[in-house]
């Protein structure tokens, strides 16, 4: 990834912080900002809370009104 941000063109990369289901607040952002797409990692929380709450790349790629990588991230 840092290879390809390094040599792509693009205007502007805009970064948040804040609090709540962590997929809803990434769909909304990415409505309400105009965003072209969203960056996830795949990994996070343990199976059981997982289970409970759902998948946030999941939920993300099925839901988002732009385009989604999701990048493997270290367990």
């Amino acid at each position: 990834m840092k290879l390809y941000l390094d040599t792509a063109v693009y205007e502007e990369i805009k970064t948040a912080v804040d609090s709540g289901d962590p997929a809803e607040m990434l769909i909304d952002t990415a409505e309400n900002s105009g965003g072209d797409l969203i960056v996830v990692g795949s990994k996070g929380m343990t199976s059981a809370k997982r289970f409970i709450l759902g998948n946030v790349p999941n939920k993300v790629s099925h839901h988002a009104p732009c385009d989604v990588v999701i990048v493997h991230t270290a367990s």
